[in-house]
């Protein structure tokens, strides 16, 4: 039998062929440090904060279009509530009207009233006559 050459920390155990991904910080700091083939130190780390920096960039623009709807919906409630004034208003006037309407018809009721008792609305209130020297023929003439 070959004798096993020492498996160094850096190699993956020949059993394990699967690539180790960073999975933390300190572990992406301690890869940035060792010698990879060409690599600038740090590349790693630094790609990690561009990454971090877009994703950033991105909540930005989410947030700010957030902002916008935000206010475009405080306009849209402010014009809303100005309208409602406005109908208010014309109710509150409309109501009024009504009012005065009220109490015109009621005086108006007052003075009928009072012409009745003095005896000055007879016309309004008695049956017509009905005439009797109206003659009807039945021959046509």
């Amino acid at each position: 039998r070959p004798a096993r050459a020492r498996e160094s920390p850096l190699t993956p155990p020949s059993g394990r062929l699967r690539p180790r991904m960073a999975s933390s910080s300190r572990e992406m700091r301690r890869q940035s440090k060792e010698p990879s083939g060409g690599r600038q130190p740090g590349a790693g780390l630094e790609a990690a904060l561009m990454a971090e920096g877009e994703a950033l960039d991105d909540l930005k623009g989410v947030m700010h279009a957030a902002m916008d709807h935000v206010r475009e919906s405080i306009d849209k409630i402010r014009r809303e509530e100005a309208h409602l004034e406005r109908d208010r208003q014309q109710l509150m006037e409309d109501l009024e009207d009504v009012r005065r309407r009220e109490e015109e018809v009621a005086r108006l009721r007052e003075e009928i009233a009072a012409m009745q008792a003095r005896g000055r609305l007879f016309c309004c209130s008695a049956k017509p006559a009905v005439a009797s020297d109206i003659v009807v023929h039945e021959d046509g003439s």
